[in-house]
């Protein structure tokens, strides 16, 4: 009961029901919309600020760190194949694209590969038992 509240603006807005509440979180604070595909339902989470949103890109999911990509905002991946596909296919022939970035990209496929072998070396690939 009672009026929803805003726990993310500071002081605490109140709304006088849900529909208002839920249009002012949509257009002044942030969603994940990586979350929201993940099929793990909807969730009702939101970030204060972009700054804030970006801050959930860079540790749950795969956010690039181009500037260019900085600058455009929401560029994240859900997985680090995306995020390296993603870098191939942007910013490859990119000359600014940073050392850090490229040896990100390039640990992200070595991980991806080797994972890539253990599962088909578990599946009785090449050399496996009888």
């Amino acid at each position: 009961g009672g009026h929803p509240e805003c726990r993310l603006c500071s002081p605490r807005a109140r709304f006088f029901d849900a529909d208002d509440f839920s249009h002012h979180m949509r257009t002044l604070h942030y969603k994940c919309h990586l979350c929201d595909q993940g099929g793990g339902g909807d969730t009702e989470e939101f970030w204060a600020t972009y700054d804030d949103l970006w801050g959930h890109f860079d540790s749950a999911h795969f956010a690039c760190r181009e500037e260019r990509c900085l600058e455009e905002r929401f560029v994240a991946f859900s997985t680090a194949q995306e995020l390296q596909a993603h870098a191939l296919l942007r910013h490859a022939g990119n000359r600014t694209v940073q050392r850090s970035q490229r040896q990100h990209i390039v640990s992200l496929a070595l991980a991806s590969a080797s994972a890539a072998r253990e599962e088909h070396g578990q599946r009785g690939g090449r050399g496996g038992s009888r």
